[in-house]
């Protein structure tokens, strides 16, 4: 029962989130006028109520367990989004752009709606379900096959032909250690909100040059993607030496106290 929930909830990130929106903020885009941003959150918002009908009809989920410590976790919150937006606003001045805070605000939100969407997605729906499916399994197991998903899924961008082969694979590479840490964190926390933020805005502050700054890379003319696989690569391995051996000692007498455990 739980194989086939993966694997549909995987099939409809896959191909309705992952591909489709993509083709459809074009054409929403093209025929309406409407910024593709807006467009993007009003999908990323779809998609986050439809998951939340999808989360309260499992009985896997201890929702008790996925937000713990709610104000001391809100107020940390608020800290990180004063210093987030702080931080723009100084960089802004400094390289005499001209950003209005309505940009900024629809620039963080689009990055807190992807947070909110793949950690509730991630965090509670599939790594509940492989919780279930390994539940003989132990923690560090469930941790590395989550990751692993997370991981693939940032793929898709080679075959919406956003990304090169190369760029596709740092992104699997980075995304499966984000994955872990994500995961961990969550273990540790038992607050889905906190990571969330933290996820959206790390997607904030990779991207902000290039997506919010609109600032040219200065990449040398014969910088090539190989290039920047190969050394990325290499620095994936060192931390992926660092995370793993941490992640097991950590995760080797941990309990998952997240889910129901069904027989």
């Amino acid at each position: 029962m739980y194989k086939k929930k993966f694997f549909y909830s995987i099939l409809f990130f896959s191909i309705i989130i992952g591909i489709f929106s993509k083709y459809l903020i074009n054409f929403f885009e093209n025929y309406s006028g409407i910024n593709r941003n807006y467009i993007f959150i009003i999908l990323r918002f779809f998609y986050f109520i439809i998951l939340l009908v999808v989360l309260k009809n499992e009985k896997i989920i201890n929702f008790r367990m996925v937000s713990k410590n709610f104000w001391v976790i809100f107020i940390f919150i608020f800290f990180m989004l004063f210093f987030t937006i702080k931080s723009t606003l100084t960089e802004i001045d400094h390289l005499n752009l001209t950003i209005s805070n309505f940009q900024i605000g629809i620039y963080l939100l689009k990055n807190l709606t992807v947070g909110f969407f793949e950690e509730f997605f991630f965090r509670l729906l599939i790594f509940g379900y492989i919780t279930m499916i390994f539940k003989n399994r132990n923690l560090f197991f469930q941790v590395i096959v989550t990751s692993l998903v997370f991981g693939f899924i940032h793929f898709i961008n080679f075959f919406t032909g956003e990304t090169d082969i190369y760029s596709a694979f740092i992104q699997f590479e980075f995304a499966f250690l984000a994955g872990v840490f994500f995961q961990i964190l969550f273990i540790r926390l038992k607050n889905v909100y906190l990571i969330s933020i933290i996820h959206g805005l790390f997607n904030y502050s990779s991207m902000r040059d290039q997506l919010l700054f609109k600032l040219n890379d200065n990449i040398p003319v014969n910088y090539s993607s190989i290039h920047s696989f190969i050394s990325s690569s290499q620095t994936f391995i060192i931390l992926l030496l660092l995370l793993i051996p941490m992640s097991y000692f950590y995760l080797k007498k941990a309990n998952n106290e997240l889910f129901i455990q069904s027989n």
